[in-house]
């Protein structure tokens, strides 16, 4: 009994690669039995791998190539809160949001296809990142090996997979794009992933001959409101501000907080110029209806600038610029309202 303890003591402490590589053997040594002997040191093996499925905090789990489940580990329960029965009675689809589960097919099929190309690569294996869909209806961020378990002949017959929790990692992951791409006070994105957009939308308009717009927007005397009633009343004014801007938009348009009470906004994939006149007029009207914070109403206007793709220039920095030059033209001809860039202006 000593020994017994000592070895699985032993393989307690493998790592998680020399598991997957001992089941591996075990199944590919089934076939080939052909002793009493041998049956018996491969049943004790199988108890002991077993053993160590059902104890380690990381999910294993097996599935035929039919894509059934065949085995949870049985801290599937910390992980999604269903029991190893309840989780292996579940469909694959069942079991991953509908993005993860695209991601897995996807995998799957090149796997296959790599498996006819080379298939005398028995160790190859995936690490995917997948979204888990857990008892109580919330999901779980899980890391997953997936290795082919292999019959007698080396084919496919199932596949082995080990699932880490990295939902904090996660979580981190996202807290950090947060802080590099987003602004802190509206949430929206910030001049850094705003001018990302900008690159690719120039490009795929250069591509498809397009048009896009680039429009830069100035709230008129926000500085009296932040003076008079306080950062966190401006912040939350321009929230409500980000808002609205944004509920005027497509999906594919981007509102950005460029900093202070400046606001630029990407209309990319346009046909015509006058499309960007439409949406600025949009915005114009817009600012005619109070803002309501904390019960009080708040009644502010803005200046806007555009410059358009190719027509004005066809570069990202000179797009926003000359939309910048144009703002000021909407604030030197009475604020609340909107230019259009000239070239003229920027002679000036």
């Amino acid at each position: 009994m000593k020994n017994s303890g000592k070895a699985l003591i032993k393989d307690l402490a493998k790592t998680k690669q020399q598991l997957i590589e001992e089941l591996s053997e075990i199944r590919r040594r089934f076939g080939d039995l052909q002793s009493g002997d041998i049956y018996q040191e491969l049943l004790k093996s199988e108890t002991r791998y077993r053993l160590l499925a059902d104890n380690v905090s990381d999910v294993i789990w097996t599935m035929d190539m039919n894509r059934k489940f065949t085995y949870y580990s049985p801290s599937v329960i910390q992980l999604r809160g269903y029991t190893s029965e309840d989780a292996m009675t579940m469909t694959l689809q069942e079991t991953l949001t509908p993005a993860s589960f695209q991601v897995v097919i996807k995998a799957m099929e090149e796997e296959l296809a790599l498996e006819a190309a080379e298939p005398k690569n028995l160790s190859r294996s995936r690490m995917l990142d997948l979204e888990e869909v857990c008892k109580d209806g919330s999901t779980v961020w899980v890391e997953v090996k997936i290795t082919y378990l292999r019959g007698q002949d080396d084919r496919p017959v199932g596949i082995l997979g080990v699932s880490r929790n990295i939902t904090e990692r996660r979580q981190a992951e996202e807290t950090v794009k947060r802080l590099a791409f987003y602004d802190q006070a509206t949430g929206l994105p910030n001049r850094v992933l705003f001018n990302d957009r900008l690159n690719i939308a120039i490009l795929h308009a250069r591509r498809n001959k397009k048009k896009l717009a680039v429009m830069l927007l100035d709230l008129d005397r926000f500085k009296d409101v932040n003076d008079t009633f306080g950062h966190h009343v401006g912040d939350q004014l321009l929230q409500s501000v980000g808002k609205r801007l944004s509920g005027l938009l497509r999906d594919s348009d981007t509102v950005s907080r460029m900093g202070g009470d400046e606001f630029l906004v990407l209309l990319p994939d346009i046909n015509y110029k006058e499309d960007a006149a439409i949406v600025a007029q949009k915005f114009v009207r817009a600012f005619q209806e109070p803002f309501v914070i904390n019960g009080r109403k708040f009644r502010i206007t803005a200046s806007i600038g555009v410059s358009v793709y190719p027509t004005h220039s066809r570069s990202a920095d000179t797009l926003v610029r000359d939309a910048d030059i144009a703002m000021y033209r909407a604030k030197a001809t009475g604020r609340n309202n909107w230019q259009w860039f000239a070239h003229d202006l920027a002679a000036k």
